[in-house]
Parts: structure tokens; sequence; C-alpha cells
């Protein structure tokens, strides 16, 4: 501790340290770095959005991690069971409405919910900080592949099963970022997304976003059996489909361009699974309506990756899909398959 922190206070340099037992809060312990006296300062939970700022520098990032906040917020946390810890507008017209129904009393669980998301935001904070420090050899020199990746993910929604049926999956996208590439989508019309259709939909995006020109690709389990670019849309989606017509039939198709009323029309002639753009023009959105069942995916980020908190890993550059619950079958399983021939398999056939 400094002995004179006046000036430090004076600064607004000042840090906060918490305790849980009714003692007073200590300022200005410890003070930050005094080589910019006079500077306004950021305090900010949301320390990843200020890292991706083009031109911040190691000195401001340092300067606006957040010491009170996280501690305040942890604090308040612990003690849920007498404390509300509202850590996002998004819940402040359900606690306003509970407390209402109350009488000035939350419920346990809605107090335990609170608590979760704040220890949640504060580890969220924390990991930020620390994934952003292990991108650094040095304060001044970055490093090619961090010693430390930190993996946080929301879950987007639940799917009606994995990549087979008897498999239970997920979708989820980055925790904490602005939503990007497939994660931010927009489903326009047709059913809900399966597994293989998210594996397939994102292995189009990520292939004719390569091309500058109007580019089409042709996936099919998650291999392209077509891809062309061409002065238009419609050409590109031609030669693309006569690569590999019979393969074309159940496939996902992703355009690089808005999709006009040339293009749909082409497309209305073949069954497809699913079709991802940037974009889809009024037009060709009334001659696709007609396949009820046809997922049309838009995606605004399409050329940009931005928000992906790439560090030159494709691993985490992509949206995420999580795969849960995929076991083998068990031994006992096996007995009861039933034969389709007079002779019953034994050991040695299996």
């Amino acid at each position: 501790m400094t002995q004179n922190p006046a000036p430090a206070l004076r600064e607004g340099r000042r840090r906060f340290c918490l305790t849980l037992f009714g003692l007073p809060l200590v300022g200005a312990a410890l003070p930050s770095a005094r080589a910019a006296v006079g500077q306004e300062r950021r305090y900010t939970i949301a320390f990843a959005n200020l890292t991706e700022e083009p031109g911040v520098t190691f000195e401001e990032t340092i300067e606006n991690i957040d010491i009170g906040g996280p501690s305040m917020i942890r604090a308040a946390a612990k003690n849920f069971q007498d404390v509300a810890v509202v850590t996002s507008p998004d819940d402040y017209e359900d606690v306003l409405a509970k407390l209402s129904a109350g009488g000035g009393i939350l419920d346990r669980e809605t107090l335990f919910g609170l608590a979760r998301k704040a220890f949640l935001v504060t580890a969220r904070y924390d990991s930020q900080i620390a994934q952003h420090l292990s991108r650094l050899e040095s304060s001044s020199t970055p490093a090619q592949f961090p010693g430390n990746l930190f993996m946080d993910f929301e879950k987007i929604s639940d799917l009606r099963y994995g990549e087979n049926p008897h498999q239970k999956a997920a979708f989820y996208r980055w925790g904490g970022r602005r939503p990007f590439g497939l994660a931010a989508s927009r489903q326009l019309q047709g059913k809900e997304l399966s597994y293989n259709n998210i594996v397939d939909v994102e292995a189009a995006l990520e292939l004719v976003r390569e091309f500058e020109e109007p580019a089409c690709c042709v996936i099919k389990h998650t291999n392209p059996c077509g891809t062309a670019s061409a002065a238009t849309l419609k050409e590109a989606y031609v030669k693309a489909y006569e690569a590999d017509s019979v393969s074309a039939f159940g496939s996902v198709i992703g355009f690089n361009r808005k999709v006009d009323a040339a293009t749909a029309n082409e497309l209305s002639k073949l069954f497809v699974e699913a079709v991802v753009a940037p974009e889809f023009d009024a037009e060709a959105l009334s001659i696709l309506s007609g396949k009820k069942n046809l997922r049309l995916l838009a995606v605004e980020s399409f050329g940009s990756d931005a928000h992906t908190g790439s560090i030159g890993s494709d691993a985490i550059t992509r949206p995420a899909r999580c795969r849960t619950g995929a076991k083998p079958l068990a031994p006992a399983a096996r007995r009861e398959w039933p034969g389709v021939r007079r002779r019953r398999s034994n050991r040695r056939d299996i």
C-alpha cells in the first residue's frame, strides 16, 4: 500500500479490495502505474471488445483491466442467499417483476440463477485477459501461437440428434463476443437444422468465402462435389452443379453473393437440404418459398472474421459445434441384433 494514496485518488487511479465481514472498503491500496497522470480511464468488464479495437496499445490494455468490478461481483455472488447480483440488462425486467410479485423478496432459485451468471461474467473476464496476454511473447512481441487456449462457448440450441440418430448434440457459439459466421446466421425458412446440416453448411461457407468473384459450391457429406466461379452467380451455380450432378441431389449449396431470381430459378429444379448465402433478394425468396422444407440461411458477417478471435489456428476460428452422448453399443445390444439370413452369425463372423 502507498503511504499517501491521495494523489492516486485524485488521478482516478483507485482500486478496491473487498472483504466479506463488514470491514470498510480499502481504497487506493493498489495504485497503478503513474506514467500518464491526468489521462481519462475506461474501466469496463467488456475486456474482449477493447482488445479488438484497432490501435490499442499494451499499456492501454493493462490500464483497463478492472479489479474492483469483478471483485464486487464475486463477493455479491458468493453471498447470493442475501444479495441479488444483476450483471446483465437483459435480466432487469424479470428481476423487477419478481421483486414486485414477491413483495420485495426474490426466491432462492432466482438468486442462485443470478449468482451463476455473475460467476460466468467474472470467469469469462479473467479468461479473456489471460488469453490476450497468452498471445504475447513479451509486452511488445506477439506470439505466433499462444501458450494457452481458453475455450468459452454459449449454447445456441439443442439439436434433434447428433451425427447418428442414437447420439445427442447441441450447437454452440463463442461466448462473450459478437456472433459471427454461421453462429450469426438467420434462418429464413425451412426445417430445423440438424448436426450434419450444420457441418455441411459450415464447410460450404468456409469454401465460397475464399473467392473474390461470384462463386458457388455443392457440399455432400462435408465434401465439395462441385465448386465454380464465374461472371454471374447463376453461371457459377450451373458449373458447380454440372461437376457432379448426381451427388448434388440432397446436398448443401453455398454462395458468396446475394442470391438473385435467375439463380433461384435454377436452384428450384433440384432437391437440396440447405442454401447459405450473404443475402437472398425478395424475388429469390418468393421463388424458393414453395420448397417449405428447404433451409435458407443468410449470413450477414459472411466475409469478415474480425470477431473470430483467430490466432492462426483453424480449430478456434470456426463457429463451435458440440456433440455429446455418442456411446458405442453395449455387447448386450449386439446379441439382440436380428439376423437376416438362415444361419445365425457366430463370434467369428462378427
